[in-house]
């Protein structure tokens, strides 16, 4: 019997139509996680082993992936939706300037279209993926 274990950062959803999976999974912990749902695991075996290690995080390989990956494509295909903060700057009514984080989603296809130093200055941290 498997002892259910409280992981803050890793988590995986299914519900009907959508699954949602944590970007702190490491690729190797997909596919040996018996909560994560088969046709994710066989989509990580097929489109992502080939090109990137077992020990990188999905945050790491959408960070880093490039525009001509055919993984771009494959996520293009099964409609995936990722969900990232960025930091934006919020004027207040007392005129003072903060910046603070902003959850939004994106497509794969916006992600790769921004150089890695456009993400570093948005401030761009992946969470999720459904």
């Amino acid at each position: 019997m498997k002892k259910s274990v409280y992981e803050n950062d890793r988590y995986c959803i299914q519900d009907t139509t959508k699954i949602f999976i944590s970007s702190k999974y490491k690729l190797q912990e997909i596919l040996e996680d018996e909560e994560v749902p088969f046709k994710l695991k066989s989509f990580v075996n097929k489109y992502m082993l080939d090109k990137y290690d077992r020990e990188d995080t999905l945050e790491t390989v959408i960070y880093y992936m490039s525009g001509e990956d055919f993984l771009i494509q494959a996520l293009k295909q099964i409609k995936c939706r990722i969900k990232v903060n960025v930091l934006v700057t919020k004027k207040h009514l007392n005129q003072t300037i903060t910046r603070e984080y902003s959850t939004k989603t994106m497509t794969p296809e916006e992600i790769t279209n921004l150089s890695v130093d456009e993400k570093k200055e948005m401030g761009l941290a992946i969470q999720e993926l459904s």
